[in-house]
């Protein structure tokens, strides 16, 4: 059973490798954009390219539905996950913890107001 486990712990990776934007790194998420050579581009770079960042050709008005399957499936880690965090999630609950997860990098709460100026960032 824990052969399992490692195996479908594998898949993940291997999915969530092919799931990396080219351009921001990020995981992908639907809609998913193709180039004429089947690469793929997140829905937040393809408004800010010309041609596929992979090859230079152009995209296609098609979208990758089998990859957007499986991100749907696939466990992500959080991407404070550097800074700490251990939490993995769904793609629909990952969302709802970065927003309030505790290894978040966050601004100066003082750098709102306009006379103070601050530049300290951190957890």
């Amino acid at each position: 059973m824990e052969e399992e486990g490692n195996t479908a712990k594998q898949v993940d990776i291997d999915v969530l490798r092919e799931l990396k934007c080219p351009v921001c790194d990020e995981y992908m998420e639907p809609p998913i954009t193709l180039c004429k050579n089947g690469h793929n581009t997140c829905k937040k770079c393809i408004p800010k390219l010309q041609s596929c960042p992979t090859c230079r050709t152009n995209f296609l008005q098609t979208r990758n539905v089998a990859l957007e399957n499986l991100a749907r499936t696939v466990m992500y880690p959080c991407k404070n996950k550097d800074a700490g965090c251990e939490e993995i999630f769904s793609m629909k609950m990952k969302i709802r913890h970065q927003n309030e997860c505790l290894y978040k990098s966050v601004i100066c709460p003082c750098a709102e107001y306009a006379e103070v100026s601050c530049r300290w960032s951190g957890l």
